[in-house]
C-alpha cells in the first residue's frame, strides 16, 4: 500500500459520502483506509539492540531493519515507539 493508493481509497469515500451514496462505498477503500490507520498506532520494535551510533531492530509489521532515531519503518510506515517500558 503506498500514499496514492490512500488518497485515491479516501476520495472515493468522500464522494460517497457527499454524493449520499455511503452504502456504495468499495470494501477494498474501507481496508486500505483502516490498515492505514493502524499503522499509526505505535508498535514497539522485534530485537532491542544497541549498537555503536543507535538502537537497531526489527519491525513488527514487516520485520524490516530500524534504528532507534526513525519514527517510522521505512519499509512499511508503521510507527514506531522506541520508549522503554515501566
Amino acid at each position: 500500500m503506498n500514499q496514492e493508493s490512500v488518497k485515491k481509497a479516501l476520495q472515493r469515500i468522500e464522494y460517497s459520502i457527499l454524493s449520499e451514496e455511503v452504502d456504495r462505498l468499495r470494501m477494498d477503500d474501507i481496508l486500505v483506509c483502516k490498515e492505514a490507520l493502524e499503522k499509526q498506532i505505535a508498535k514497539k520494535p522485534d530485537t532491542k539492540r544497541p549498537g555503536y551510533f543507535a538502537t537497531s531492530g526489527k519491525c513488527k509489521s514487516c520485520g524490516g531493519f530500524i534504528a532507534d532515531y526513525y519514527k517510522y519503518c521505512s519499509i512499511c510506515g508503521q510507527k514506531i515507539d522506541w520508549e522503554e517500558s515501566e
